[in-house]
């Protein structure tokens, strides 16, 4: 080995320790570390624009459906722009037979 390239493996080496030196270890448990499983989910987006809120809840009920889970965005379940109160929540929830329900807002 010539000393440029001894120069350039030791560099190499060294970098690779202080990168890893750098790194943090960090945890987070969450629920879903326990393995729940839902069948019927229902979707509430939190958007202040009735167009943005219906396309984001389509998405993510898109997103639900590919696992083979059942989901529904609320503007379907409740017919259209009206308010998300927990009244009208809870009565989904008992008619439509609802294991689940994802409450999401978009961060700017």
């Amino acid at each position: 080995m010539t000393p440029i390239s001894r120069i350039t493996s030791t560099c190499a080496l060294l970098a690779g320790f202080v990168l890893a030196g750098c790194a943090g270890t960090s945890s987070v448990t969450t629920s879903a570390d326990t393995a729940e499983e839902y069948s019927n989910v229902l979707v509430i987006a939190v958007a202040g624009d009735y167009n943005v809120r219906s396309q984001f809840e389509r998405v993510i009920v898109s997103n639900i459906r590919r696992t083979g889970a059942s989901a529904a965005p609320w503007y379907s379940v409740i017919g259209g722009n009206k308010p998300v109160t927990k009244e009208d929540v809870a009565a989904a929830i008992e008619q439509e037979g609802f294991d689940a329900v994802l409450a999401i807002r978009r961060l700017d």
